[in-house]
């Protein structure tokens, strides 16, 4: 009698139905995730940017108390109603008279709406004082998401954000 060896052959893998099953959940869980990581990486930057408000605001005061260039420094809010809206950490008395050497000019998200009740959309704090040359506050909205926060100075130069929804 002959001697048969018989073998056995397992395959491994995926099947085509397999992998389009697969396939299929990974989409799915793609298009539920996409708006949520959208709306979240708004509201992420629109954060960011209010903080980054604040910390000019803070280092503006700073330079001025520690007599930076040995000149008062300040920040002033360009808001273009036809386009980005920006902000600009300055050296010197006021804006108009600013070494524009020294300027720090910083440009928003296009999404991103600055607004204003300080006059002549600038804060200046002298040389040597912590003190503002005006109180007030700059609002910023984020046209994405509605969210609004507003950043608040005092007459004591104190900076506060508060955010409202």
């Amino acid at each position: 009698m002959p001697y048969h060896l018989c073998f056995i052959t397992k395959k491994s893998g995926f099947t085509l139905i397999e992998l389009l099953i697969a396939i299929g959940i990974i989409t799915v869980l793609a298009a539920i995730a996409a708006p949520i990581y959208g709306n979240w990486q708004a509201a992420t930057g629109a954060k960011t940017a209010v903080n980054e408000i604040k910390a000019a605001l803070e280092l503006a005061q700073a330079d001025s108390v520690s007599g930076l260039d040995d000149s008062a420094h300040g920040v002033y809010l360009d808001i273009n109603e036809s386009g980005a809206d920006s902000y600009t950490i300055f050296s010197g008395s006021s804006y108009t008279t600013r070494d524009t050497s020294h300027d720090d000019r910083r440009e928003l998200d296009s999404a991103l709406v600055l607004a204003t009740d300080i006059e002549n959309a600038q804060v200046d704090f002298s040389q040597g004082r912590a003190l503002p040359s005006a109180a007030g506050k700059v609002t910023l909205t984020d046209k994405r998401t509605g969210q609004v926060y507003t950043t608040t100075i005092n007459e004591l130069g104190v900076v506060e954000i508060s955010n409202e929804k």
